[in-house]
């Protein structure tokens, strides 16, 4: 997927920003597609995880492998509609479109603060966990699960650590 057509464009809009993140999304946008989720039934993994033996081992590596799976694909989301709305943006300043292009441009910010919301910590909570993670998805994991960390309110999170 190529993200930005006409980077030279954008940057006309965005300045030189667009000269750095435009090649750069360009680049990796081709790769974004090519993952395969699966997700593990409810009621199966409920089973699953019941088992004495395997129980823990298991919900562990399943819990861990989806929840990398919905940031990959919430992370493709918003990458996608941020570029939507620069595509906009720059499309309705080359028109003379004010409205056109203010709407896109308060679009493009709502959308960024909604994402700045929404996984503005995951990044930061899975670095952190990195190894317990791989741990978990690896099957080797004893004891109880790491998982309360995302679904903690991210201000307490950020809060801690700066």
């Amino acid at each position: 997927m190529i993200f930005f057509d006409d980077i030279k464009l954008a940057s006309k809009v965005f300045g030189p920003a667009a000269l750095v993140y435009g090649p750069m999304l360009n680049e990796i946008g081709e790769k974004l597609f090519l993952e395969r989720y699966s997700f593990e039934d409810i009621g199966a993994y409920m089973e699953k995880s019941m088992d004495p033996d395997t129980g823990r081992q298991y919900s562990g590596q399943v819990y861990w492998k989806e929840i990398l799976y919905r940031s990959h694909m919430s992370a493709i989301a918003s990458l996608v509609r941020a570029a939507r709305w620069v595509d906009s943006a720059v499309r309705e300043n080359e028109a003379g479109n004010l409205f056109g292009w203010a709407g896109a441009c308060r679009s493009l910010i709502e959308s960024a603060g909604d994402t700045g919301h929404s996984l503005g910590a995951v990044p930061l909570t899975l670095a952190q966990n990195h190894r317990q993670i791989r741990t978990e998805i690896s099957g080797e994991a004893t004891g109880p699960m790491l998982a309360r960390l995302m679904h903690d309110d991210p201000s307490e999170r950020l809060a801690d650590v700066a």
